[in-house]
């Protein structure tokens, strides 16, 4: 046995069937093992931001680890930006590269670089491994480490010659060991949180990704325990800003979602003004984009505040909560909401301020359409306006990726048609480029399901070639581009900063126009269908006939840039 069939028995031990990659010289070795090994699908992808796109939706659909296979220094220069994605997000991915043969090494040969020191810092462990006997427990590790809260991703350089080299590999354990993880809370801190929630007079909760990621395969038990805690708390469950907004902690529908966090600390601070205690649950607090001179912090010490997460280097991570508590988020909210409901358990007064919040709600729905029913027929088409036409022909069980922030506003998350928390995947790292790949890697996780990448045109074009991907092995995604001819949101934060050209609408290299991007002749030159609009109704009937054809097409629709 080689080194690289000994990788391929760990990856197979570990239930992997599948390989993203886009190879070179020094991975060629995989490569031809491949070609005879039917335990395993290999992805291709002709640029590395949509291909580390790809693994990155994948593992976070299916809760599993993704395994990467990228070409040397090189090839980890151009996936950067997408690994800093997953290390904000805790995506568990084994980041693969091959290295030099170590003959080499002293001369410093074309491509070779120190490759784990490109890595480190968004990696949770980085190794390159110098004997082809070590590939089989570096690979375990590689994995039992990703996969331990908090999850995130390791990396693997692979030299030539341990990849090529026999060796005897009788009695070798393939199997890495699966760990028990899931932490249980202090039960004493949990009923000090608990006595403090019931006192509180007016509560509000600040809910995160790492709630909907917290559990067991595509379960939502944690985000049902958070909506009933909410309901006895009569407390609004505010998400993570924009910049952060990766998953979706509830059922939007809920008559207790209040949107997301601003994205300014005094807006932050103006929100939880009528608040006396804030609960955070599974996220940063908090991460700021752009400091704002005139910006108070968000954290205000006349508050209680209680934190509770699984990822112990969060806690009190920047300001002084009352209260921190580690552990499972799942097991936190169950033993959380059973201590609520002993003390303080639902009543008619509750159900009677649930059901005002539901019609308050629907009151909002109907007056949001009547304003958008006005604006219908506008050309260009306002965002608002792109985003109902989306809603009217999205299916029920679809999964949305979103990387169009402008566009978007999490008007999705506010018209309540998210209702599965697990089905909603948006930016986190905010590295440009991942909407696309991510969209293929959620597609190949759940072939049954509508998915459709909402991406905005500037993100698209740092991750287009991902449409190659997509044609080849013809995974039908449905990505809209919401085409404004420009970097709004470079537009939008210049007018928190004291720059005098901005403030009067000056900008230079914002503008993606002179020429503009023939985005159709772009996706046709990959191989997927593709056609522009410029109406809400053609909207609305490209998008329901793309859904029933099942094949991947692109939509560019010319919206606003006021």
């Amino acid at each position: 046995m080689n080194g690289i069939q000994a990788f391929l028995e760990v990856l197979t031990a570990a239930g992997v069937d599948r390989i993203f990659g886009n190879p070179g010289t020094t991975e060629l070795p995989l490569n031809d093992a491949l070609v005879t090994d039917p335990r395993f699908d290999y992805v291709l992808g002709v640029h590395e931001i949509p291909v580390v796109g790809m693994a990155d939706g994948y593992a976070m659909a299916t809760r599993q680890i993704a395994v990467i296979n990228l070409h040397i220094a090189c090839g980890l220069g151009n996936a950067m930006g997408m690994l800093y994605n997953a290390h904000i997000e805790g995506t568990p991915l084994l980041l693969t590269a091959g290295q030099q043969d170590r003959r080499l090494s002293l001369a410093q040969p074309v491509l070779w670089g120190e490759l784990t020191r490109l890595v480190q810092p968004w990696t949770k462990w980085a190794y390159e491994v110098q004997r082809p006997e070590d590939i089989a427990t570096a690979t375990r590790r590689a994995i039992q480490i990703a996969l331990t809260p908090p999850t995130g991703p390791v990396f693997l350089a692979l030299p030539v010659d341990v990849q090529t080299s026999e060796f005897v590999a009788d009695e070798i354990p393939w199997k890495p060991t699966e760990l028990a993880t899931r932490v249980r809370p202090d039960r004493q801190a949990i009923e000090r949180v608990a006595e403090c929630l019931g006192s509180a007079r007016r509560p509000i909760i600040l809910a995160g990704s790492r709630v909907t990621e917290s559990g067991q395969g595509d379960e939502t038990i944690a985000c049902d325990h958070l909506a009933s805690l909410a309901e006895l708390l009569d407390a609004t469950i505010v998400t993570e800003a924009t910049s952060s907004h990766g998953r979706l902690p509830l059922d939007s529908s809920h008559p207790l979602y209040g949107g997301r966090l601003p994205l300014w600390s005094n807006d932050i601070r103006s929100l939880l003004e009528p608040h006396d205690v804030v609960l955070a649950i599974g996220l940063d607090l908090f991460r700021l984009y752009i400091h704002d001179d005139a910006g108070e912090s968000p954290f205000d010490v006349d508050k209680l505040w209680i934190h509770l997460d699984s990822n112990a280097a969060q806690l009190a991570k920047n300001f002084p909560v009352q209260h921190a508590v580690l552990g499972d988020i799942e097991i936190m909210l169950d033993e959380l909401l059973g201590e609520i409901r002993a003390r303080h358990p639902m009543n008619e007064a509750k159900r009677q301020r649930l059901a005002e919040r539901r019609q308050v709600r629907a009151d909002d729905m109907e007056q949001w359409n009547r304003n958008v029913t006005e604006q219908w027929d506008i050309t260009p088409i306002p965002p608002e306006v792109l985003m109902a036409a989306i809603i009217r022909a999205l299916p029920e069980d679809a999964a949305v990726v979103e990387e169009a922030v402008t566009t978007h506003r999490n008007l999705l998350e506010l018209c309540g048609v998210i209702r599965n928390p697990q089905r909603f995947f948006s930016h986190r790292g905010w590295a440009l480029g991942w909407g696309i790949g991510c969209s293929l890697g959620v597609q190949m996780a759940w072939p049954q399901t509508p998915v459709i990448g909402i991406i905005g045109d500037g993100a698209a074009l740092y991750g287009i070639q991902g449409l190659w991907t997509a044609a080849r092995y013809g995974i039908p995604v449905v990505f809209v581009i919401c085409n404004n001819r420009q970097y709004k949101i470079l537009k939008e934060c210049s007018q928190k900063m004291p720059l005098p050209r901005f403030e009067k609408n000056e900008y230079l290299g914002m503008d993606l126009d002179e020429p503009e991007i023939d985005f159709v002749k772009l996706s046709e030159s990959f191989g997927v269908a593709a056609k522009r609009v410029t109406s809400a109704d053609q909207v609305v009937e490209e998008l329901t006939s793309a859904f029933a054809r099942r094949e991947p097409f692109l939509l560019d629709v010319a919206i606003s840039d006021e």
